[in-house]
């Protein structure tokens, strides 16, 4: 990780999934929002990853109001 940002492998490591399963989300249109830096450096700044993680994470359903 770097000030910037995450590197793929990093950005894996850090959320606990694997580098094919990284790549199956960005192919699906579901993954984190990636800079292309130079010709093979793709960062994921640390903004598009607290928004990523933010967009899946899961709300508790609201309890039933009583009648």
């Amino acid at each position: 990780m770097s000030e910037m940002g995450y590197g793929v492998q990093d950005f894996c490591r850090t959320v606990g999934i694997s580098r094919s399963t990284f790549y199956a989300l960005k192919h699906e249109g579901i993954g984190p929002r990636v800079t292309k830096v130079g010709k093979r450096l793709n960062l994921i700044t640390h903004e598009a990853a607290e928004e990523w993680l933010r967009d899946r994470s899961v709300h508790p359903a609201k309890e039933p109001q009583a009648a």
